[in-house]
């Protein structure tokens, strides 16, 4: 039988966020699935952030980076 785990990064708004992604999220991570599964989270959206206009361009730039970032430790974590 294969034991190794597979990863599931999950994106959405913070998980303290009020929304109904954010409740879906919860429910996920405090699911069976999440005993199957190794999930992780990368928070995109605006949803409970106070930022300028200028914090706000700036994750516009560097989310799609910070995201790459994440797929690339994550793939080192898999193949180590």
């Amino acid at each position: 039988m294969d034991s190794t785990v597979v990863t599931v990064m999950l994106l959405g708004p913070s998980l303290n966020a009020v929304s109904g992604v954010s409740t879906h999220l919860n429910q996920l991570f405090h699911s069976s699935l999440a005993k199957e599964f190794d999930l992780l989270h990368f928070q995109v959206g605006s949803e409970s952030r106070k930022e300028s206009v200028v914090s706000k361009l700036a994750r516009f730039l560097f989310s799609p980076v910070q995201f790459f970032w994440r797929l690339i430790q994550q793939n080192h974590k898999l193949c180590t």
